[in-house]
């Protein structure tokens, strides 16, 4: 398995079978934030978007490129900010500024196509990531779960429940974690079955928490605690760990979680005995 990372303008790369981060290249993705959302590492080449603020215009403004992996033969091939950068079939799909849409191109930019009705933006707030099921797109809307067939047909809501954070799929499981009227939930979606399992949280205002999916179960993390659920939300175990602060829970490989920090280190803890190792970021 390949992870990568950005940090502090560059990009690493993260083996799990040698345990080793590794420096890829600088990227410029201007001035924003949200670095993981706004690039991709696919076939020796990196794609990534550029935001150029500037004033109320803002959201037309910015670029995609592309480049080796080594840094080199760098081609815009996007005029615009997107981000969720995620490619399929030899297609690049984004969440679009300025189309205020889901938007895909090729990977050389051209056969552009635009996913009207995919209203994706509230303000100059991007709240649109998505995942591939099949022959369909699921994506995050105002306020809505929605989904979309590949070709742009159908585009309908999938589920109006939550106000979604997170979007991930397993298989054919799908995990959202939002918030709803005064109560925090994650749910869980058989996209086969229709079956919806759900967890609530409590109180949205007073809890912190995330959730990650893989072939053993669901993982909650909340408020320091983490606990390990079948796909019904049945079966509940307690994970002991101690000192546990996170930002985004990444993946578990060999009783080890790993995660961001708030700082975006890339970090992971022994779900035995707590134990935390951190990975340094070397060019």
């Amino acid at each position: 398995m390949i992870l990568h990372i950005s940090n502090n303008k560059k990009i690493y790369k993260y083996d799990i079978n040698s345990d080793e981060l590794k420096y890829i290249c600088d990227v410029d993705f201007g001035d924003i934030t949200q670095k993981g959302m706004n690039y991709i590492v696919y076939d020796g080449w990196i794609f990534y978007s550029k935001y150029l603020p500037c004033g109320e215009d803002n959201k037309t403004k910015g670029e995609i490129y592309k480049m080796m992996s080594d840094g080199t033969n760098k081609q815009k091939i996007y005029n615009g900010f997107g981000q969720y950068l995620k490619i399929k079939d030899n297609f690049l799909y984004f969440m679009s500024y300025k189309d205020d849409m889901l938007v895909r191109i090729n990977l050389n930019g051209g056969d552009v196509k635009k996913y009207n009705g995919t209203v994706v933006e509230i303000g100059n707030d991007m709240i649109g990531d998505f995942v591939f099921y099949k022959d369909k797109i699921i994506y995050k809307s105002v306020e809505t779960l929605s989904q979309i067939n590949i070709d742009g047909t159908n585009n309908k809501l999938f589920n109006e429940e939550l106000v979604f954070n997170r979007i991930l799929l397993y298989d054919n499981k799908l995990l959202c974690t939002g918030y709803g009227i005064g109560v925090s939930k994650i749910i869980c979606f058989d996209l086969d079955t229709n079956i919806k399992k759900e967890l609530n949280m409590g109180n949205h205002d007073n809890i912190i928490f995330d959730a990650i999916i893989n072939e053993n179960g669901i993982f909650v993390y909340e408020n320091g605690k983490l606990n390990k659920y079948d796909y019904s939300f049945n079966n509940a175990k307690k994970i002991n760990i101690e000192n546990f602060s996170e930002t985004q829970m990444l993946f578990i490989n060999n009783d080890k979680l790993f995660f961001l920090d708030d700082n975006s280190n890339l970090k992971n803890i022994s779900l035995i005995n707590s134990k935390t190792i951190s990975y340094t970021y070397k060019k």
